[in-house]
């Protein structure tokens, strides 16, 4: 049971596809490198992947293995999205962790997220793992009540949405989970103090791998939010 992670890379590894390979130790994982980065805790600097190595990269992975499951991180511009559209496996599991900015305000998608490229990523997806502001700029709109902002997402025709609640204060953090058919699954963990960064990517990386081995989705969910609290507490 394989798992292809899709993001930049980051050579300090505290995020995209370093960050997303050790969240996935364990499982049988690719890496397809869609931006070369430099960052740090307060500035990023960010070359994408030529669309012909990004699609020759895909193909690679694909007509190699059975690739049962794949997540998305840093995807820069609509190109890149028609070019992973193109290569994606009819059968493959998709998970789309919605980057729009980094933890330090880098600009990563170029492109209109609510216009009709992106909008034909997320519904392909089979569970999209946006934070506060990525879900608010996918309503264009505030979000005071996060059942209500998923209850708008699901409304656009997108599948499972797992909202991470970890821009709201207080000491525990709660993920909400809107499944498909419309229930609804709660995450609750203890915040661990710190400046943390790549803990959006690991968290759907993880939960990509573990759907890609045959989880259920709240298995998948609570087995990779339980090895992200075990590294945060490292």
């Amino acid at each position: 049971m394989s798992v292809l992670l899709i993001g930049g890379l980051d050579p300090l590894g505290r995020a995209g596809l370093l960050a997303d390979l050790q969240a996935c130790a364990g499982f049988e994982t690719y890496a397809v490198c869609s931006a070369l980065t430099a960052q740090d805790d307060e500035r990023v600097s960010a070359t994408l992947t030529p669309s012909e190595s990004f699609a020759a990269q895909l193909a690679s992975v694909f007509t190699a293995n059975e690739i049962k499951a794949v997540k998305t991180g840093w995807l820069g511009n609509e190109e890149q999205v028609e070019i992973l559209l193109r290569c994606l496996p009819r059968q493959a599991l998709l998970v789309v962790d919605t980057l729009f900015h980094t933890s330090s305000g880098f600009s990563v998608y170029g492109d209109d997220v609510r216009a009709s490229t992106y909008q034909r990523l997320l519904k392909r997806a089979d569970l999209i793992t946006p934070n506060i502001p990525e879900a608010e700029a996918l309503i264009a709109a505030p979000i005071s009540d996060p059942v209500e902002a998923l209850s708008v997402l699901r409304g656009q025709g997108l599948a499972s949405l797992l909202l991470k609640g970890g821009h709201v204060d207080g000491e525990v953090c709660c993920d909400t989970l809107f499944k498909a058919d419309g229930s609804l699954e709660f995450f609750r963990h203890t915040r661990v103090a710190g400046l943390h960064r790549g803990t959006g990517c690991r968290l759907a990386s993880g939960i990509a791998a573990r759907l890609g081995s045959g989880q259920s989705m709240d298995a998948a969910i609570q087995g990779s939010s339980a090895w992200l609290q075990g590294w945060l507490r490292r």
